[in-house]
């Protein structure tokens, strides 16, 4: 088994969700239309989330249940960063780290369901492909940002990539199809 340096779990996590209808009830009343906000607030709370300890399986669709709002305030606060003159203007430089924020705290999140994939969860079994998918799309994602803002991809997020991949092809899983709603090209 891997293992991931996840941040520890706290008793005194306290989430504004601990689960899928939680969570979608707790999205209702993110200003999705101030993206710099709802960064702000989906980063802290996905955060806190990470720190709660719950079942993986909860934990999976619980980050499911979020993924569609957090990508919508990821491509939105990009365009404050992207293609822009060097160095970057604070307000660019303070979209850029919240996106990457964003992007990790999603990835921990899904790290913590690899762990209990990786654990023998049996719950998580079958869901070995999407949790793998799923994480290497988040650091997929957040190494796209760094070229979009024309800045170096950090040596641990490369390792953190393939430590990810060579997991899922110990698990058996790194040439299963996973469909994906927010990339229809897979």
């Amino acid at each position: 088994m891997t293992d991931f340096a996840l941040p520890k779990l706290a008793a005194s996590a306290a989430p504004e969700f601990t689960d899928p209808a939680t969570a979608k009830a707790w999205l209702e009343h993110v200003p999705l239309a101030n993206v710099a906000t709802a960064q702000h607030e989906l980063r802290l709370q996905i955060e806190e989330f990470n720190a709660f300890d719950c079942k993986a399986v909860t934990r999976l669709a619980t980050m499911e249940a979020l993924r569609e709002a957090v990508n919508f305030v990821q491509i939105e606060q990009a365009r404050r960063f992207t293609n822009r003159a060097l160095p970057m203007a604070e307000a660019e430089s303070l979209a850029f780290d919240g996106t990457l924020e964003l992007w990790e705290q999603t990835r921990i999140g899904h790290l913590r369901c690899l762990e209990a994939t990786t654990a023998g969860d049996a719950a998580m079994t079958g869901q070995a492909a999407l949790v793998c998918q799923r994480l290497l799309a988040y650091s997929g994602l957040k190494m796209f940002h760094h070229y979009r803002a024309y800045r170096q991809v950090a040596a641990r997020d490369w390792q953190s990539l393939h430590q990810v991949y060579a997991e899922a092809e110990r698990l058996g899983v790194a040439e299963k199809v996973v469909k994906d709603y927010l990339n229809r090209d897979v």
